[in-house]
């Protein structure tokens, strides 16, 4: 077999391609993350107002930004080591679209967009505090929470504790959940024959298997 270095831009493509299998496993790791992200902050903005177990009790001006760098950290992780957690542990990476390495800045847009759902909701919930409205607040409310519990509802009973991580979820998230749901139907450009999702194509990026990579240096 020819290293790769020796081969066409499109056999180099079509090389690097992840299978769909570990491409799948890797979006449902990075899913799972983005689900947990706006649990985690909707729980330490609580725990931080109305508790002290972050030193003292802190206000909602303070709490709510401070918090934020949680899944502004996992953005920015993703970004300068071009592959987040699921990608990690399946041996992809992120190139561009022709199989070069990524810049920081094409990569630092692809972890915006792609983490979008677990920060667009912290500051939306920051712009209603600013503003005096509640707007997201209003939006979960009215619209995530009670879908989320009809849905529990036909859940075994182990299954209705998780419900109840959803529900906060929702909270956390309020219109990220529509970004979300952009992001999950682009997935199935992945089942396609470029294994290239909306993310990657909105974005000139595709996910290429690790190992690949090293016989192009």
């Amino acid at each position: 077999m020819l290293p790769l270095s020796e081969m066409t831009p499109a056999i180099q493509r079509s090389a690097a391609r992840p299978p769909l299998l570990r491409r799948l496993l890797a979006s449902a790791v990075d899913g799972f993350v983005l689900f947990v992200l706006p649990v985690l902050w909707w729980h330490w903005v609580q725990w931080a107002q109305y508790t002290s177990v972050f030193v003292r009790k802190w206000p909602p001006a303070v709490a709510m930004p401070v918090v934020t760098l949680l899944p502004l950290t996992v953005l920015w992780l993703e970004a300068v080591s071009d592959r987040g957690l699921g990608k990690l542990l399946f041996g992809l990476r992120i190139r561009t679209a022709d199989g070069r390495e990524a810049s920081l800045g094409r990569q630092l847009l692809r972890a915006a967009i792609k983490w979008s759902p677990a920060w667009v909701g912290p500051a939306a919930l920051m712009l209603d505090l600013a503003m005096h409205t509640s707007h997201a607040e209003q939006f979960a409310s009215d619209y995530l929470v009670p879908a989320v519990t009809a849905i529990s509802e036909h859940l075994p009973a182990k299954a209705k504790p998780f419900a109840w991580s959803a529900e906060q979820a929702m909270r956390g998230m309020n219109f990220g959940v529509i970004l979300a749901a952009v992001l999950a139907v682009g997935e199935i450009g992945v089942l396609l024959k470029g294994r290239r999702s909306l993310l990657d194509r909105v974005t000139g990026t595709r996910v290429v298997k690790s190992r690949n990579l090293k016989s192009q240096i």
